[in-house]
């Protein structure tokens, strides 16, 4: 079963079949075989955003609050774009990285687009 935040975008809510709700962490919960998986995902622009914001730290903190659920960060989006339009350097990239799966503990998976992102989900 796949619980969707309200927030994702329609063209991702139309492609699962789930339920539509507002969640207070993460932007996916699914139970499935694999166990309960909690999802947050952003685009490659908006992880940057987030970290230089402030938010991400908040949001992931919020994903390991939910101890019934194994978190995973998804990134969406082609990373040369974040080295070209957002003047990110590679040590940066890496060390971005690095924050959440070393710091969190959380996973991090990439998709390049929303066919991806969806595909992900359903198989998981």
């Amino acid at each position: 079963m796949i619980v969707i935040d309200i927030h994702e975008p329609e063209e991702i809510r139309s492609k699962l079949k789930g339920r539509v709700e507002s969640l207070i962490a993460g932007d996916y919960h699914i139970t499935g075989q694999r166990g309960n998986v909690v999802i947050e995902r952003k685009t490659v622009d908006d992880f940057v955003s987030s970290i230089r914001a402030g938010r991400l730290w908040e949001q992931l903190a919020l994903l390991n609050h939910l101890v019934d659920y194994q978190p995973l960060l998804l990134l969406e989006g082609e990373v040369w774009q974040v080295f070209k339009f957002r003047k990110v350097t590679l040590p940066q990239w890496y060390g971005m990285l690095q924050a959440v799966s070393v710091g969190y503990g959380i996973p991090i998976i990439q998709t390049r687009n929303v066919d991806q992102t969806v595909l992900f989900i359903q198989v998981l």
